[in-house]
Protein backbone atom coordinates (compact mmCIF):
# COMPACT_ATOMS: atom_id res chain seq x y z
CA UNK A 1 0.00 0.00 0.00
CA UNK A 2 1.28 3.48 -0.75
CA UNK A 3 1.21 6.48 1.53
CA UNK A 4 -2.12 8.34 1.24
CA UNK A 5 -2.16 11.68 3.06
CA UNK A 6 -5.71 12.34 1.79
CA UNK A 7 -7.12 9.99 4.44
CA UNK A 8 -6.65 12.96 6.80
CA UNK A 9 -9.30 14.92 4.90
CA UNK A 10 -12.04 13.23 6.94
CA UNK A 11 -11.37 12.50 10.59
CA UNK A 12 -11.22 8.73 11.23
CA UNK A 13 -12.99 7.64 14.41
CA UNK A 14 -11.45 4.43 15.75
CA UNK A 15 -13.09 1.97 18.12
CA UNK A 16 -11.73 -0.86 20.22
CA UNK A 17 -13.34 -3.19 22.71
CA UNK A 18 -13.44 -0.53 25.45
CA UNK A 19 -12.48 2.72 23.74
CA UNK A 20 -13.41 5.33 21.16
CA UNK A 21 -10.64 7.40 19.60
CA UNK A 22 -12.17 10.60 18.27
CA UNK A 23 -11.28 14.15 17.29
CA UNK A 24 -10.63 16.82 19.86
CA UNK A 25 -13.60 19.06 20.70
CA UNK A 26 -13.49 22.41 22.49
CA UNK A 27 -15.15 20.75 25.49
CA UNK A 28 -11.98 18.66 25.89
CA UNK A 29 -10.00 21.74 26.95
CA UNK A 30 -10.98 21.27 30.61
CA UNK A 31 -10.11 17.57 30.93
CA UNK A 32 -6.96 18.14 28.85
CA UNK A 33 -5.91 20.88 31.28
CA UNK A 34 -6.39 18.41 34.13
CA UNK A 35 -4.12 15.91 32.34
CA UNK A 36 -1.50 18.50 31.41
CA UNK A 37 -1.27 19.78 35.00
CA UNK A 38 -1.12 16.35 36.70
CA UNK A 39 2.43 15.99 38.07
CA UNK A 40 2.34 12.19 37.57
CA UNK A 41 1.23 12.42 33.93
CA UNK A 42 3.72 15.21 33.21
CA UNK A 43 6.70 13.59 34.94
CA UNK A 44 8.35 12.28 31.76
CA UNK A 45 6.71 14.57 29.22
CA UNK A 46 9.54 17.11 29.55
CA UNK A 47 7.19 19.96 28.75
CA UNK A 48 5.77 22.70 30.93
CA UNK A 49 2.28 22.06 32.30
CA UNK A 50 -0.46 24.13 30.71
CA UNK A 51 -1.03 27.39 32.56
CA UNK A 52 -4.78 27.66 32.07
CA UNK A 53 -7.83 26.67 30.02
CA UNK A 54 -6.89 29.22 27.32
CA UNK A 55 -3.63 27.39 26.65
CA UNK A 56 -5.45 24.06 26.66
CA UNK A 57 -8.06 25.34 24.19
CA UNK A 58 -5.29 26.66 21.92
CA UNK A 59 -3.75 23.15 21.88
CA UNK A 60 -7.14 21.61 20.98
CA UNK A 61 -7.54 24.02 18.06
CA UNK A 62 -3.96 23.40 16.88
CA UNK A 63 -4.61 19.66 16.65
CA UNK A 64 -7.47 20.18 14.20
CA UNK A 65 -5.41 22.69 12.20
CA UNK A 66 -2.56 20.17 12.02
CA UNK A 67 -4.86 17.52 10.57
CA UNK A 68 -6.33 19.90 7.99
CA UNK A 69 -2.79 20.96 6.98
CA UNK A 70 -1.75 17.27 6.80
CA UNK A 71 0.92 17.79 9.48
CA UNK A 72 -0.42 15.15 11.88
CA UNK A 73 -3.47 13.64 13.52
CA UNK A 74 -4.46 13.48 17.19
CA UNK A 75 -7.14 11.32 18.74
CA UNK A 76 -8.78 11.81 22.12
CA UNK A 77 -8.93 8.48 23.94
CA UNK A 78 -12.35 7.98 25.57
CA UNK A 79 -14.19 5.20 27.31
CA UNK A 80 -16.71 3.72 24.91
CA UNK A 81 -19.37 3.59 27.62
CA UNK A 82 -19.46 7.30 28.49
CA UNK A 83 -16.91 9.05 26.22
CA UNK A 84 -14.98 10.27 29.26
CA UNK A 85 -11.71 11.96 28.28
CA UNK A 86 -8.83 9.69 29.31
CA UNK A 87 -5.89 10.96 27.25
CA UNK A 88 -4.69 11.16 23.69
CA UNK A 89 -2.61 9.45 21.03
CA UNK A 90 -1.20 11.17 17.97
CA UNK A 91 0.89 10.89 14.89
CA UNK A 92 2.03 14.37 15.74
CA UNK A 93 4.64 14.64 13.03
CA UNK A 94 4.40 13.14 9.53
CA UNK A 95 7.26 12.59 7.11
CA UNK A 96 5.33 12.06 3.87
CA UNK A 97 8.35 11.42 1.65
CA UNK A 98 9.55 8.64 3.94
CA UNK A 99 6.09 7.21 4.74
CA UNK A 100 6.99 7.71 8.41
CA UNK A 101 5.38 9.30 11.45
CA UNK A 102 6.33 10.13 15.01
CA UNK A 103 3.87 8.94 17.63
CA UNK A 104 3.10 10.40 21.03
CA UNK A 105 0.58 9.56 23.73
CA UNK A 106 -0.56 10.55 27.19
CA UNK A 107 -3.04 9.13 29.67
CA UNK A 108 -4.56 10.43 32.88
CA UNK A 109 -2.76 8.71 35.75
CA UNK A 110 -5.91 7.15 37.20
CA UNK A 111 -6.13 4.99 34.06
CA UNK A 112 -2.58 3.67 34.13
CA UNK A 113 -1.86 -0.09 34.27
CA UNK A 114 -5.30 -1.09 32.96
CA UNK A 115 -4.34 -1.77 29.32
CA UNK A 116 -6.08 1.31 27.93
CA UNK A 117 -3.04 2.79 26.20
CA UNK A 118 -2.09 -0.61 24.77
CA UNK A 119 -5.57 -0.75 23.21
CA UNK A 120 -5.45 2.85 21.96
CA UNK A 121 -1.92 2.61 20.57
CA UNK A 122 -2.68 -0.66 18.77
CA UNK A 123 -5.72 0.96 17.10
CA UNK A 124 -3.79 4.08 16.04
CA UNK A 125 -0.86 2.05 14.71
CA UNK A 126 -3.17 -0.30 12.79
CA UNK A 127 -4.88 2.70 11.19
CA UNK A 128 -1.53 4.33 10.40
CA UNK A 129 -0.14 1.28 8.68
CA UNK A 130 -3.34 0.15 6.94
CA UNK A 131 -5.09 3.41 6.00
CA UNK A 132 -2.40 6.12 5.96
CA UNK A 133 0.10 3.72 4.42
CA UNK A 134 2.94 4.27 6.85
CA UNK A 135 6.05 2.17 6.46
CA UNK A 136 7.48 3.06 9.87
CA UNK A 137 6.73 4.89 13.10
CA UNK A 138 9.18 6.43 15.53
CA UNK A 139 8.87 7.32 19.21
CA UNK A 140 11.12 9.48 21.38
CA UNK A 141 10.90 8.86 25.12
CA UNK A 142 12.57 10.02 28.30
CA UNK A 143 14.96 7.16 29.22
CA UNK A 144 13.56 7.08 32.76
CA UNK A 145 10.05 6.30 31.50
CA UNK A 146 10.06 2.52 31.83
CA UNK A 147 6.27 2.20 31.39
CA UNK A 148 6.45 3.91 27.99
CA UNK A 149 9.42 1.75 26.98
CA UNK A 150 7.53 -1.43 27.89
CA UNK A 151 4.47 -0.28 25.95
CA UNK A 152 6.52 0.38 22.84
CA UNK A 153 8.31 -2.97 23.10
CA UNK A 154 4.95 -4.72 23.46
CA UNK A 155 3.86 -3.14 20.14
CA UNK A 156 7.00 -4.41 18.40
CA UNK A 157 9.10 -1.22 18.50
CA UNK A 158 12.85 -1.69 18.66
CA UNK A 159 15.33 0.61 20.33
CA UNK A 160 17.12 2.47 17.54
CA UNK A 161 19.22 4.91 19.44
CA UNK A 162 20.15 6.82 22.52
CA UNK A 163 20.84 10.53 22.24
CA UNK A 164 22.90 12.02 25.02
CA UNK A 165 21.91 15.49 26.20
CA UNK A 166 20.05 16.29 22.97
CA UNK A 167 17.07 18.03 24.58
CA UNK A 168 17.26 21.25 26.62
CA UNK A 169 14.53 21.67 29.23
CA UNK A 170 14.36 23.67 32.44
CA UNK A 171 17.99 24.66 32.34
CA UNK A 172 19.46 21.22 31.74
CA UNK A 173 20.28 18.89 28.88
CA UNK A 174 18.26 15.68 28.87
CA UNK A 175 18.84 12.38 27.10
CA UNK A 176 16.36 10.77 24.68
CA UNK A 177 15.75 7.16 23.82
CA UNK A 178 14.57 6.51 20.26
CA UNK A 179 12.35 3.63 19.16
CA UNK A 180 11.16 2.56 15.74
CA UNK A 181 8.56 0.21 14.36
CA UNK A 182 8.23 -0.97 10.78
CA UNK A 183 4.95 -2.29 9.48
CA UNK A 184 6.10 -5.89 9.08
CA UNK A 185 7.23 -6.03 12.74
CA UNK A 186 3.90 -4.64 13.96
CA UNK A 187 1.85 -7.01 11.84
CA UNK A 188 3.61 -10.02 13.35
CA UNK A 189 2.95 -8.70 16.90
CA UNK A 190 -0.83 -8.25 16.66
Amino acid sequence: MSFDITVLNNFPILTTERLVLRAYKEEDAGPLLKLRTDPLAMKFMDRDPFKDRVESLKFVREKEADRIAHKGISWVVCKKADEEFMGDVAFWRLFSKDHRAEIGYSLRSEYWKQGYMTEALRAALSWGFEKLGLHSVMADINPENNASRQLLLKMGFMKEGYHRENYFYKGEYLDSEMYGLIKSDFVTKI
